[in-house]
């Protein structure tokens, strides 16, 4: 009866918490606090959120993941940063002609599994590119709906017509430190490092223009 209760607990805490982060009913993966990618200014920003506490002029922002959707890098944002949003270390809004291109999250304690109830979507594994050299026969092949082991980092990925949503997925543990690999047992396993929403605007030009 007493570990139903802890169970119960633990169930409730991860919900309030994603429900923090992520107010909504449903998140949406092409806006967070009401600022929305490709639409949103700096000013929306600063009313939404207050003043910054950092705000940087040319910035270059890399997508974390390193795939042939993306380019190496992108550069001219102007980068404004907070420090004291709860819930979070730290959140950076990429602004590119007075609109949010990029925004990059990274929460204090959320679990990789809550970000597929938080957005009511199925996000990717995507291994890092060191399991992809490291073991290639597990995690060669890319991107996977849900692989059997999970490495100890990794990638999740969300693709919408709008936007991207990547996480950095910490995986560490006692167990993978000296070999091991952790079983997924039925769901995502790790915490969300950091999360990046991008703007689908930024994907590289693939070509396709002279099919039109």
């Amino acid at each position: 009866m007493k570990a139903a209760r802890i169970a119960l607990f633990l169930v409730v805490a991860v919900f309030a918490v994603t429900v923090e982060m992520f107010p909504q009913a449903t998140a949406r993966t092409n806006e967070w606090r009401g600022l929305q990618l490709g639409v949103s200014s700096p000013t929306d920003a600063i009313d939404s959120l207050g003043n910054p506490s950092g705000d940087k002029l040319n910035q270059k922002f890399r997508p974390m993941i390193d795939d042939d959707v993306f380019e190496d890098g992108y550069k001219d944002f102007r980068v404004l940063s907070y420090k004291n949003i709860r819930g979070f270390k730290s959140v950076s809004l990429y602004f590119r002609d007075d609109l949010l291109y990029v925004i990059r999250l990274k929460p204090r304690d959320l679990k990789a599994f809550s970000l597929e109830r938080a957005y009511d979507s199925e996000f990717e594994f995507v291994p890092d590119r060191f399991s992809k050299i490291l073991i290639p026969g597990d995690y060669g092949r890319g991107r996977s709906r849900r692989p059997s082991s999970y490495p100890m980092f990794y990638f999740l990925l969300n693709e919408t017509d709008e936007a991207f949503a990547i996480a950095a997925i910490d995986n560490n543990s006692v167990s993978e430190v000296f070999g091991g690999r952790r079983k997924s047992r039925g769901r995502v396993p790790g915490k969300v490092k950091t999360l990046d929403l991008i703007s689908t605007e930024l994907v590289s030009d693939d070509g396709a223009d002279i099919l039109k």
